[in-house]
């Protein structure tokens, strides 16, 4: 009996074995599976990592739960005001849907593909809508600031502050600001939230296909060839002209400071010589004084002293003199100090 029941027992044991190898499959971490049953999909997904069973003849097809990378390719797409430029695109999604993107997608190489086609087309929609400056910035910082400035030397203005000009509240490099932002267009959008509408533009795309769309980024946008020229010659263009008025300021600037300096050099030379004047009057008023009171004391001696620089001053060694023996100018070498 043993003999006969053991090739049945054999047998059986190898069914059960292959029925549980074929009916037992492993969820991964991270992963989610979906059922197949003669390529038709069996509800409900499986989302929970671990050991599973199914039926042998059913497939389970295991796929990402994490987010996934999408990494597109740069596109020229025109702007609003029909300049063309290359966007080129990333995104991150998730499988939400494992069901809905089977029957949809199929697989992730196909959801690639057609992920490629709803971001393209989404960020056509919205790029092609917008001005170009709306893709490059995503504040008016520049152009507030310029307006806080004008609004501080109004203020200053109100309050009675003596400007001689604007050039003397600002520096160059505040002129230099107020040029280049006065050159600049206000945005309404900004590049983020330009990017928040592909985005959803594009979920509304993708939702249907079982598919979470997390986030897109603009990894980089760039102006078209022939419109780089063209944008590049305008700054060169503009950029000469704000350097022609700052060397004009600074010219200005320059000459105003000389000025100041020519100026506040003849207010010192000035006061150095009525001082210098001042002083030199003191002291001959002093010496005059001296000498009075010195000579007051001896007025003969002075008549001396004074006879004798007179002689000193016009009798030279070669001098010759036709005057009269009774001339008072002479009496001093004849008769000794001059007789009243």
């Amino acid at each position: 009996m043993s003999k006969v029941l053991a090739p049945f027992l054999g047998l059986l044991a190898v069914i059960v074995l292959a029925f549980g190898f074929f009916s037992l499959y492993i969820v991964p971490e991270g992963r989610q599976a979906v059922i197949l049953q003669f390529g038709r999909v069996i509800p409900p997904a499986v989302t929970d990592s671990g050991l599973h069973f199914k039926l042998p003849w059913r497939e389970a097809r295991i796929m990402e739960k994490r987010i996934l990378n999408f990494d597109g390719q740069p596109r020229e797409i025109p702007t609003k005001g029909k300049k063309y430029i290359i966007v080129d695109t990333t995104a991150r999604y998730r499988i939400k849907d494992p069901i809905t993107f089977i029957r949809q997608l199929v697989d992730v190489d196909r959801a690639q593909q057609n992920l490629k086609n709803w971001i393209d087309n989404a960020t056509r929609e919205v790029v092609s809508s917008h001005p170009l400056v709306e893709t490059v910035r995503n504040t008016n910082d520049i152009i507030e600031q310029s307006k806080k400035n004008e609004g501080r030397i109004k203020k200053a203005d109100d309050d009675k502050v003596q400007l001689k000009s604007i050039a003397d509240t600002n520096s160059l490099e505040e002129i230099a600001e107020e040029e280049i932002s006065g050159d600049l267009e206000t945005i309404s959008v900004g590049r983020e939230k330009l990017t928040d509408k592909i985005i959803k533009k594009a979920r509304a795309l993708i939702d249907p296909y079982g598919l979470e769309l997390v986030d897109i980024q603009l990894k980089r946008v760039a102006l078209e060839e022939s419109v780089e020229h063209q944008v590049y010659q305008r700054m060169i263009t503009e950029r000469q002209r704000i350097s022609e008025k700052l060397r004009s300021v600074g010219l200005g600037r320059k000459a105003q400071i000389q000025g100041q300096v020519k100026q506040e050099l003849q207010e010192i030379e000035s006061g150095a010589y009525r001082k210098v004047q001042l002083i030199k009057g003191e002291a001959e008023a002093e010496a005059l004084q001296i000498y009075a009171e010195a000579f007051s004391k001896d007025p003969e001696f002075y008549e001396f002293t004074r006879t004798l620089e007179a002689y000193q001053k016009s009798v030279r060694e070669d001098s010759r003199f036709i005057l009269s023996s009774k001339a008072k100018f002479l009496k001093l070498l004849r008769n000794g100090p001059l007789e009243k």
